[in-house]
């Protein structure tokens, strides 16, 4: 800060200075105050998911392990996917906040679309391939990421259809608290 525009500040508003001047706390919880990393969960919306999807991711570096189980309200299913994904490029920013970019496969079945049809009793007749890439942005000191994706689909089962999917979503990597053992 300037030394003109830090003596305008202490003039016009001293309390601020001092507030500025000490480290306060954060607001945020101390369980999301660490890079979003290890085991967390989230909500995906989007294509095709209708409204909502509950995601739940494992990131350890620049890797990414989803599981997502969507609900279409369009046409009425649950469809089960999983994603593998990998960082490979970081748009430059500030020291704290990133925007990481990211590739990966997918494989997906719907759940409730469930027949005889290949011989199989309960087993999945829709099934299917993609590729995401999307962006991400996150705080290195706050465990919540927030990401767009797009990907294009490959269905396999019943008959091979080619589309797409996009969306977005959050995710939170809560630091959950370790039992120690009693000596």
């Amino acid at each position: 800060m300037e030394p003109s525009h830090a003596l305008i500040l202490a003039l016009a508003f001293p309390s601020s200075v001092d507030h500025l001047q000490t480290k306060s706390p954060s607001a945020f919880p101390k369980v999301f105050q660490h890079e979003p990393q290890g085991l967390g969960f989230g909500i995906y919306m989007g294509s095709p998911t209708g409204i909502a999807a509950i995601n739940a991711a494992l990131r350890t570096g620049y890797s990414t392990q989803q599981l997502y189980l969507n609900w279409n309200t369009q046409s009425d299913q649950i469809r089960l996917v999983t994603d593998q994904t990998w960082v490979f490029y970081e748009f430059p920013s500030d020291e704290n906040l990133t925007f990481p970019l990211y590739w990966g496969m997918r494989g997906w079945a719907n759940l409730n679309q469930v027949s005889t049809g290949l011989g199989l009793e309960g087993i999945s007749q829709e099934m299917g391939i993609g590729l995401p890439l999307g962006i991400t942005m996150y705080h290195k000191k706050a465990a919540i990421d927030l990401y767009f994706e797009f990907a294009p689909v490959l269905q396999l089962l019943p008959s091979t259809l080619f589309s797409f999917q996009s969306g977005v979503g959050f995710r939170m990597y809560p630091k959950l608290p370790t039992l120690r053992k009693r000596k």
